[in-house]
């Protein structure tokens, strides 16, 4: 009833005893065909999944339980829901890409309040690509302040339930729910505890009569979904209360067959809804309105009209969109793709009169345009209407994409209006509210982001605890390195519900990359306590057919990081376990898969004799043999990756990083054996990289990697070659070759890269100027974090954008995405580099601050630890070119041991530097470039200074 016992059956198949993994696959195949999931007993015993019996083709259903009352409960129990929804699954051709899509399968509402959305993804398939033997998520909501308590007031759950049966036709929709008691907030006790859960008691209605599909919102093949076309009229009006009256419409729900996958409850809290209020709205000439959300999220609006008799019937579309073009107008469809317009038919007056209208679906976009539709178009059919939407993509301005402008501040529009004054009138929609949904990650709280802008401060809608205050603060003396770290803070919280993907705006998958970049983020900015959404995301990547199959090699390495990142954030070696025991699977080329050993490439070291990782001989998958490198391809720098270099430098260099790692965590599960081995491996490649790949031209004073050890890739030096291989430490305790390094990376200045590569770049820097001793590369890091110029993040925050681009401009790909958390990762290098607030040991019962601010005169931050926040205040007295004293002032959490290291602005003077710490003189030890107090620090104030002798 745990997800022990799925670590226990996961460690059968990872045995080599053959009888046992026989036993192992032969138990699965039993509780698949049982349908039995792993703390689903509730779920599963006493409920059934249920749809509707006389459209089992509706798009929509809108499903509603019996009204029930609350039980009294014993001391330590509480009431859960446990829901889930089958998804529509998507299949690119060509993929393999088997996982669902992280659309709304159902909206959640409970006593009228919606709650929450979801499933935010399916487990993979495994081990087939079929998607009958998908493993099924369940998603669980604590119903506590929810539900009324008196014994006679009743209550209600209801569902708005979507599947898109057109592309899936061999899908059976459904939906199954319970609420139950529970005693540790996920599974229920027994389902004799169930109060009340989906059955033929249950009621259903073919729900699109309301929702007509208006064909798909992408117009590229990754995420498949309906716009909405809706009927404001036909809604049942109350239909989410437990007072509300069913008419003959109403019926009562058809028993489905049970979920043919493997149920698994999700200990990731489910994503929370908010309401946003516009920061602006605005009327223009034409009619149209115009809405501003102020900053980019996920989620849908939730518009009012009025009510009156001259607009029954009248029809109004609202697109969406996050980027304007060089006039103001919203730019659609978007550079990615995706078309969301809807048409909406308003109710006119009376008692039933409702033109409070909430989207269903959940969209990335920051603007709205609202117009109000000739009143000739009444009536029309769907096939008028796509005419109509036609016309309204064609009437957009067709700029060329170097003139699109992101995130204008000031679009020329005709005037600033309140809301009571857009109604009534000719041209424009009878708006009376403009607020929107939000749907993002619990963060620990209620949900509210506290990185978002005052005039769009969301606000929670449900009971419950407030918004933690522990996340990360930074602020400092400059005001764009403030501005970029907020930015891709709020990002980070902004594109998190409770699975990392590579973005909700086109693809909505697990990247390996985007997901190790949004985890770094998440663990440096957020709130500690709460990793499961992390957690689910490594073990998602290392189960999934996909990343075995159909991602690229270098991309694997980083599901290793990312595990190896939760140990030493957290101490804990649950995910480390569980990543050990992934079940071994047999790939379509029947080749065996050993979880997080595959994954760190071990099978495929010194294949080439040289202490490297290569390339197998022969591949898994169409990408086994390939490396991203960057992307798009002309931010690679001809970065080389062919049959000719098998020893590529990237994937080595990502290699040293996972490896060493594996080593780390291998000797805290008890494998001491192995992790004397894997050190070797990766001190062994660390060197191979020197002998091989490193060349020096003295004349210039630098130092380069090349792309590989042989063939075309021994001739070629794409920077992205230097930057991995820098990050992965081949220059540590080497001050001229940090140096040498230091001097090639400024000179090239990122060119050509992507704002991935951006990652690597502050990697590198900071780690070479750690043991450079001019620590010339940390100025060049700051100088990029801190200025508006293209490219950089600065940059991005010029030109508007309030969430990281897929891009550092939109020009730079063609369906360049403006919610992407790959370029995102300033939010995590600024607290964990330029800081250097890092743990020295799992758990951060030892940290190191080590900062390296180059010339900046103060900071002031506070970081988010396991142990509580760590407040830090920096002080340079003097200039930068002639420094006098730098002063750390810290507030430790109680339990934390904190090395504290500084570094002179400078080159450190031949005089010599003091140290002190609280006062007293100390004799500081070296690291690097650095000085280091001698002693730890603990609890609470202290004070130490670095100053000229």
């Amino acid at each position: 009833g745990n997800q022990g016992k799925f670590v226990s059956l996961s460690s059968f198949l990872t045995t080599k005893d053959r009888p046992s993994k026989l036993t192992a696959m032969f138990l699965i195949f039993v509780l698949l065909l049982m349908g039995k999931g792993l703390g689903c007993e509730g779920l599963l015993d006493a409920s059934r999944p249920v749809w509707h019996a006389g459209n089992r083709s509706a798009y929509f259903v809108y499903v509603r339980s019996p009204t029930f009352q609350t039980p009294p409960l014993d001391a330590g129990e509480h009431l859960i829901l446990q829901i889930t929804a089958r998804q529509s699954p998507h299949v690119p051709s060509g993929n393999g890409n088997t996982q669902g899509k992280l659309a709304c399968s159902f909206k959640l509402f409970v006593n009228g309040l919606v709650v929450t959305a979801g499933p935010g993804h399916n487990l993979p398939h495994i081990p087939s690509q079929t998607p009958a033997a998908a493993t099924q998520a369940v998603s669980v909501v604590d119903l506590s302040g929810l539900l009324r308590q008196n014994v006679d007031e009743a209550n209600v759950i209801a569902l708005a339930a979507f599947f898109n049966w057109t592309k899936f036709t061999s899908e059976v929709p459904r939906v199954q729910a319970v609420v139950c008691a529970s005693r540790d907030g996920f599974t229920c006790i027994n389902d004799t505890n169930v109060i009340v859960g989906t059955d033929s008691t249950w009621w259903v209605w073919a729900a699109d009569a309301y929702h007509h599909p208006r064909g798909n919102i992408n117009e590229t093949p990754w995420y498949a979904q309906p716009n909405e076309d809706l009927d404001q009229p036909t809604l049942p009006r109350g239909w989410t209360l437990p007072d509300y009256t069913m008419g003959p419409e109403w019926q009562h729900a058809s028993l489905q067959p049970p979920f043919s996958g493997l149920l698994y409850v999700d200990r990731t809290p489910p994503a929370a809804i908010l309401t946003r209020k516009a920061c602006s709205v605005t009327s223009r000439a034409d009619g149209v309105i115009f809405i501003d959300y102020g900053q980019e999220f996920s989620g849908g609006v939730n518009l009012t009209f009025a009510c009156a008799p001259e607009w029954a019937g009248r029809r109004v579309s609202v697109t969406l969109g996050e980027q304007l073009d060089a006039q103001g107008a919203l730019v659609a469809p978007s550079l990615a793709k995706q078309y969301f317009y809807s048409v909406w038919t308003l109710a006119g007056n009376g008692t039933d009169c409702n033109n409070a209208i909430m989207q269903h679906e959940m969209i990335q976009f920051r603007y709205a345009e609202v117009r109000l539709l000739p009143a000739d178009s009444v009536g029309e059919s769907q096939h008028g209407e796509e005419n109509e939407r036609d016309q309204h993509k064609q009437t957009q301005p067709h700029h060329h994409r170097h003139q699109h402008q992101h995130h204008r501040q000031s679009p020329a529009l005709a005037r600033q209006v309140t809301i009571d004054s857009l109604a009534p009138g000719l041209k424009a929609a009878p708006l009376v509210d403009a607020h929107a949904w939000v749907l993002q990650h619990a963060l620990g709280g209620n949900g509210v982001n506290p990185y978002e802008h005052s005039c769009s401060r969301s606000q929670p809608l449900l009971p419950g605890p407030a918004a933690p205050a522990d996340f990360a603060f930074w602020s400092s003396a400059s005001p764009t390195l403030d501005a970029v770290f907020n930015m891709t803070a709020y990002t980070a919280a902004a594109t998190s519900l409770d699975v990392n993907v590579d973005s909700r705006t086109r693809q909505r998958d697990v990247c390996e990359v985007d997901a190790m970049i949004t985890a770094q983020m998440q663990y440096a900015v957020f709130p500690p306590g709460d990793y499961h959404m992390q957690r689910r995301t490594t073990l998602f990547s290392y189960s999934n057919d996909s990343s075995v199959l159909y991602t690229w090699a270098d991309f694997r390495f980083s599901v290793v990081i990312m595990t190896i990142a939760d140990y030493r954030e957290t101490g804990d070696v649950t995910l480390a376990r569980q990543a050990w025991g992934v079940p071994n699977r047999i790939t379509a080329e029947n080749k065996a898969v050993n979880s997080i050993q595959f994954y760190a490439g071990l099978m495929y070291f010194n294949l080439s004799g040289r202490n490297l990782f290569s390339f197998p001989p022969s591949c898994l998958g169409p990408w086994e043999c390939d490396v991203l490198a960057d992307w798009p391809t002309s931010t690679r720098d001809g970065y080389i990756v062919n049959t000719s270099n098998t020893d590529d430098t990237i994937r080595n260099s990502y290699a040293i990083l996972a490896v060493e790692g594996l080593a780390e965590i291998a000797d805290a599960i008890g494998k001491r054996d192995e992790a004397v081995q894997y050190s070797a491996v990766a001190a062994a490649t660390r060197l191979a990289l020197r002998t091989h790949m490193l060349r020096v031209n003295a004349s210039n004073h630098e130092a380069f990697f090349v792309d590989g050890a042989s063939g075309q890739g021994a001739s070629h030096a794409a920077i992205h070659s230097t930057l991995y291989a820098a990050a992965a430490g081949v220059a540590d305790n080497d001050p001229e070759l940090a140096g040498l390094l230091s001097n090639y990376i400024i000179r090239r200045d990122l060119g050509p890269s992507s704002c991935m590569t951006g990652k690597w770049v502050l990697d590198a820097c900071y780690r070479l100027a750690l043991f450079d001793p001019t620590g010339a590369a940390a100025t060049y890091a700051l100088s990029l974090l801190s200025r508006t110029t293209y490219p950089s993040w600065g940059y991005m925050v010029s030109i508007g954008a309030t969430t990281s681009l897929e891009a550092w401009r939109p020009q730079d790909k063609w369906n360049t995405d403006f919610a992407h958390p790959w370029c995102a990762y300033p939010a995590a290098a600024i607290p964990r580099l330029l800081l250097g607030a890092t743990p020295l040991t799992p758990g951060w019962q030892r940290a190191q601050l080590a900062p390296q601010p180059a010339g900046l005169p103060w900071i002031q931050t506070a970081v988010p630890t396991p142990l509580g926040r760590l407040h830090v205040n920096y002080t340079l007295t003097g200039s930068a070119s002639v420094p006098r004293a730098v002063t750390v002032s810290v507030n430790i959490p109680s339990t934390m041991a904190l090395q504290v290291c500084l570094a002179w602005p400078t080159t450190a003077p031949a005089r010599g530097l003091t140290m002190h710490v609280d006062g007293v003189a100390v004799n500081p030890t070296p690291l690097g470039r650095l000085l280091c107090a001698p002693s730890d620090v603990h609890t609470e104030v202290h004070s130490v200074v670095l100053g000229l002798r």
